[in-house]
């Protein structure tokens, strides 16, 4: 059954479906409004949801930020694996960021700047790369990277300068007329290398005076005092005499003669407190601040100084 309407014109109820009142012969109009309204509200809508040319502008300029603003992560997250870091020891700060990029971090240390790049870094000191630590596997110092075995080090680097099984086992090359130092660091002597420290030796140390075996014998002479003793209240009970000999009473000897042999070696012939017998310790000597220091020394079996046997002197006017 049909569903019933008022006519607007006689106020007689007819059907829902004609489309002329049969009882005053009015033509009956369409409830369009309802869907003009509609079609208002759609389109509205529609109008609110297109973008203006402003808001263009401004999603194009944030997308064009986008990757500008990552680019230095992009540089850092893309660095090639299997450089040699050995070869960047010396090298400026702008030669690190020229091949690296900008470090994820850049710290202060007591030797200078520490510039991170996640899996390793370097220690700037004087604007010159004075070490670096590689942390984890990607790159390699003299062809070993990390994760290599104690083995296969060995098979290609040979047997290294030094051995050291203390807080771990350390194998360390010295490169350079043992001016560079590559450290390759394992828990033990059965587990691969978990880190690698490359050092130069020379950074930041003074260089000594450059001296003849003449200039030697003339620098030795007059008075010195041990570095150990400056501060003793009757210092002058301190003072050594080379021309006198040398007291060593920490070696059961009761006085040292010397010679010297060349521009940096310095023969002690140590005498017994019985005067009955000798013999001879090689010592190596230094001077520096114009001849105002002296330092003589001995070196250990791995051709580095012995703390046991490191003495420095300075001149006592």
């Amino acid at each position: 059954m049909s569903k019933l309407k008022i006519c607007k014109m006689c106020g007689e109820e007819i059907s829902n479906s004609v489309k002329i009142c049969p009882h005053c012969g009015s033509k009956l109009k369409r409830r369009k409004l309802r869907y003009i309204i509609f079609a208002i509200i759609a389109l509205i809508i529609i109008v609110m949801l297109i973008p203006t040319g402003k808001d263009n502008g401004k999603n194009t300029l944030e997308t064009s930020k986008s990757p500008s603003s990552n680019s230095s992560n992009e540089t850092k997250d893309n660095i090639k694996s299997g450089i040699d870091l050995l070869s960047y020891i010396g090298k400026s700060k702008d030669d690190i960021k020229k091949s690296f990029g900008t470090p994820s971090k850049i710290d202060g240390a007591q030797s200078g700047e520490l510039y991170d790049y996640k899996t390793f870094y370097f220690t700037i000191d004087k604007n010159k790369v004075s070490s670096i630590e590689i942390k984890s596997s990607g790159q390699n110092a003299n062809g070993i990277p990390v994760g290599t075995s104690v083995k296969d080090v060995k098979n290609k680097l040979g047997n290294p300068t030094k051995e050291l099984n203390n807080n771990g086992f350390i194998m360390e090359y010295r490169l350079n007329d043992n001016t560079t130092s590559i450290e390759y660091i394992c828990n033990d002597f059965h587990s691969p290398v978990n880190s690698i420290v490359i050092t130069d030796l020379t950074a930041g140390k003074e260089k000594p005076m450059e001296v003849t075996k003449e200039k030697v014998e003339s620098l030795i002479e007059g008075n010195w005092v041990l570095e150990q003793s400056m501060n003793e209240p009757n210092i002058s009970a301190f003072i050594n005499k080379f021309s006198d000999g040398v007291k060593d009473e920490g070696n059961g000897a009761f006085r040292t003669k010397y010679s010297i042999s060349n521009s940096n070696t310095i023969i002690y012939h140590v005498w017994n407190k019985t005067d009955q017998e000798y013999h001879d310790l090689q010592y190596f000597i230094e001077f520096y601040e114009d001849g105002q220091r002296m330092e003589i020394y001995t070196l250990d079996n791995y051709g580095d100084r012995d703390p046991n046997h490191n003495n420095i002197y300075y001149r006592y006017n």
